[in-house]
Order: C-alpha cells, then sequence, then structure tokens
C-alpha cells in the first residue's frame, strides 16, 4: 500500500520514517504567501523500502523560501526519488540544497534527485544545491538541477495559434507541474492541487 503524506509548511525539521517494504509519497505543496523554512529527513530503515518525494512550490512578491531535504537510506535494495518543481514570480528566492546519504548497509539502493525551477521575472531567484554521500558499493545514485525561463520558441508557437501573453504562460506553466502531478496516485490530492496552482498562477500572470 501506497501512504500519501501532505506537507503543506514548513517549520523546523519534519522527520519520517520508511520501513521495510513499505511504500510512502510525500507531497510538499508550498503556494502561500508567507516566507518558510525547513528540512525534509526521510530516514529509509527497510530493505525493499520505497520513498517518492514530489515538492511543488509557487513563490511570488518577496518571498524567500529556504528547503532542505535527505534522502537517508539506510538497508539494502531501498529507493527513494525526490522531483522538486519551483516556479517564482516577483522577487521571491528559492534556495534548495538536498543529500542523498547511502550507508554503509544500503547496498543495491536506487536513489535520484531532480530539481527544476523557472523564474518568471528578472528579480526572481534560484540556487540549487544536490549532493551525495555514499557509503556502500553497487549502488546508484544521480541527481540534476536546472534553472531557466520560459520557452520563447514555445510560446511563439502558441501565439500563432490564437493565445494571448498571458493564456500561453499559464499553459506552459501547467506544462512544466504536469509530469510532477501525475507522480500523485490520488486523483482527489492531485486535482485539488491542480485546481489550486491553476488559480494562482491566473491570479499572478500579467
Amino acid at each position: 500500500m501506497n501512504n500519501i503524506i501532505l506537507i503543506d509548511s514548513l517549520t523546523g525539521q519534519k522527520k519520517f520514517t520508511v520501513g521495510q517494504n513499505e511504500k510512502k509519497t510525500f507531497v510538499l505543496y508550498l503556494a502561500g504567501d508567507d516566507d518558510q523554512t525547513g528540512q525534509i529527513e526521510i530516514a529509509i530503515k527497510g530493505s525493499g523500502s520505497d520513498a517518492e518525494i514530489i515538492g511543488l512550490i509557487l513563490g511570488h512578491g518577496k518571498q524567500v523560501l529556504r528547503l532542505y531535504t535527505l534522502q537517508d537510506h539506510q538497508k539494502e535494495e531501498s529507493v527513494s526519488d525526490l522531483l522538486i518543481k519551483s516556479v517564482l514570480f516577483g522577487s521571491a528566492k528559492f534556495f534548495y540544497e538536498g543529500l542523498i546519504k547511502i550507508g554503509k548497509g544500503a547496498r543495491k539502493s536506487n536513489a535520484y534527485q531532480k530539481n527544476d525551477n523557472i523564474l518568471m521575472s528578472k528579480g526572481t531567484w534560484a540556487d540549487s544545491r544536490p549532493k551525495l554521500e555514499i557509503l556502500a558499493n553497487d549502488v546508484r545514485c544521480t541527481h540534476g538541477a536546472t534553472v531557466g525561463r520560459l520557452n520563447d520558441l514555445q510560446r511563439y508557437y502558441l501565439k500563432t495559434r490564437g493565445l494571448s501573453e498571458s493564456q500561453c504562460s499559464v499553459l506552459m506553466l501547467s506544462g512544466f507541474y504536469r509530469d510532477a502531478l501525475q507522480r500523485i496516485e490520488d486523483e482527489n490530492l492531485r486535482e485539488q492541487l491542480v485546481r489550486d496552482l491553476d488559480t494562482k498562477i491566473k491570479r499572478l500572470v500579467v
């Protein structure tokens, strides 16, 4: 059974455990108005355990968002997969630091980490720092990060189809979040987040 845990605010340290042959999905959703700083630590303690972390972040105004994550593999043949997407408007700033740790007893573990960021204004800023600490052999770990803006060529194509500038931005940002949202197996939660993101993006796009 896949347990889904929704995290909608960051306050200090949040610690979770994934046990043997257990799967948990952690959905981080930050789309409010306040500054946020916090750490999410996931101890992957059982062989055959599977942790999925999905992050959906929407920053605006003068918000400062700081997120630290730890995927701590402690047993062999465990899996973790992290995908965090952020879109920043105004002069919002997002700092992300993520550590994948593979302990000595975590052979044959697979760990993934990716952070993608879209900057919608000149004053926005994103800093992504993925890190690895590997103390075991025969493991697979990959990480990556991107920071960029919406694709001008794609925007031009959409405008030739009759869409306005703001409609292009809304459609492209919806597509940016889509692969992360599709990972959420709970249909009700997924649709709720899609609606909320769509409403908030439309308010921010001008």
